[in-house]
């Protein structure tokens, strides 16, 4: 982890799954720098659902209009300031 603040998660691909540790180390860095960043990774959605689930149950979407779901994966927020 960086010294900064917030920390990147280096050494990490959250496409193969987390061991217990790894989740136990990011759980860490979140309580004491409040924001961890995962860069370059490329996930699919059924890899990034898994992940986010690693640390609990994910927010409740049923008030997010449906427009910034992702099709097929309501648990997936999208946002963007790319109009279309």
């Amino acid at each position: 982890f960086s010294s900064a603040a917030g920390a990147d998660v280096l050494d990490i691909d959250l496409s193969r799954g987390l061991q217990p540790s790894e989740v136990e180390q990011i759980r860490t860095a979140v309580t004491d720098r409040g924001l961890v960043v995962f860069r370059d990774q490329r996930l699919t959605p059924e890899q990034f659902v898994a992940g986010g689930r690693c640390f609990g149950t994910l927010g409740d979407v049923s008030e997010t209009p449906r427009e910034f779901l992702m099709s097929g994966y309501p648990e997936i927020t999208l946002g963007s300031n790319v109009m279309e």
